[in-house]
């Protein structure tokens, strides 16, 4: 059960919240264009999993912040 109901949460994070969208959009055109300018595959994998992860704490601080208002 439960990772069923953490799977459910990532889509429903991914579905429903705008920040998570735009921000996973983002990182892939972003890291995408590095690696067409020459960066290193493995330069831009660190900056796309920075710019993931940085995406999921600011789509949890809003969520967090709409629950407790």
């Amino acid at each position: 059960m439960g990772m069923k109901s953490a799977a459910q949460t990532v889509i429903g994070l991914i579905v429903d919240d705008w920040w998570m969208g735009i921000g996973l959009v983002l990182s892939m055109v972003l890291t995408k264009v590095l690696m067409t300018n020459g960066v290193s595959p493995e330069e831009a994998s660190w900056l796309f999993l920075i710019l993931v992860v940085a995406t999921l704490v600011l789509s949890l601080y809003t969520e967090y912040r709409k629950k407790t208002r």
